[in-house]
C-alpha cells in the first residue's frame, strides 16, 4: 500500500520538492488544484513519481525544463544543483495530452501548472475563469437532460455519526447508482 507521503508526492509542486523548508503560499495549493483538474481530465495522475527525483522528472516533462530566468524562487542550493543538472525538455502542450478537453479546461489547466509560483493563476482568478461560466459552451454546472445529479447534500450528515447502519447503507447504495449512471452516460 501507498504512505500518505508518496500519494501526496503527485500534487505538491516543485518549490516544495526543491525548497524543503516547509514555507509556502496558496500557490501551492493552486498547482495541488491543477493536478487533481488534470487527474479529473485524463482518469490518472499527472505526474505520479516514484520518489521525488522521478516526480519532478515527469513534471519537467511534461511542462519543460525551467530557464535560469524561472529559478530565483528556488533558494535550497541542493535543488538548484539539482535543476542545473538535469536534461533539457521541451514543453508539451496540454491540448495534445487531454485530446478531448474544451480550450477553456486546457487554459485553465495551464494556468494552474505553472513552475513559478507567481505566474501560477490566483484562486480568485481561477473560480472566476470562463470554464465555470454557466455561459461557456461547456455548462459543466447547469442540469442538462440525460445528465444524473449528484446525490443530495443530506447524506453528509454521515460525518457527525448521527446515521443508522441502515442509514449509511442506504447513502453508499445511491453513490454507487450515481457512479454506475455516470459510467453508462
Amino acid at each position: 500500500s501507498l504512505s500518505l507521503h508518496a500519494v501526496s508526492r503527485w500534487y505538491r509542486p516543485p518549490e516544495l520538492i526543491l525548497n524543503p523548508d516547509g514555507i509556502y503560499g496558496t500557490a501551492v495549493d493552486v498547482w495541488s488544484v491543477g493536478c487533481i483538474f488534470a487527474e479529473l481530465m485524463g482518469r490518472k495522475p499527472l505526474f505520479p513519481g516514484k520518489d521525488q527525483v522521478d516526480q519532478l522528472t515527469l513534471i519537467f516533462q511534461c511542462l519543460g525544463s525551467p530557464d535560469r530566468s524561472q529559478i530565483g524562487h528556488i533558494r535550497n542550493s541542493d535543488g538548484r544543483r539539482f535543476l542545473n543538472s538535469l536534461p533539457w525538455y521541451p514543453q508539451k502542450k496540454f491540448c495534445d495530452i487531454f485530446k478531448k478537453a474544451s480550450d477553456d479546461a486546457i487554459e485553465l489547466l495551464d494556468a494552474f501548472l505553472k513552475f513559478e509560483p507567481d505566474s501560477r493563476i490566483s484562486v480568485q482568478k481561477a473560480l472566476n475563469h470562463s470554464y465555470f461560466s454557466s455561459s461557456s459552451s461547456n455548462k459543466k454546472f447547469t442540469k442538462q437532460e440525460g445528465v444524473v445529479s449528484p446525490p443530495s447534500p443530506e447524506y453528509m450528515k454521515f460525518e457527525s455519526g448521527a446515521m443508522s447502519r441502515d442509514e449509511l447503507l442506504g447513502i453508499v447504495t445511491e453513490e454507487i447508482r450515481y457512479f454506475r449512471a455516470l459510467r453508462r452516460g
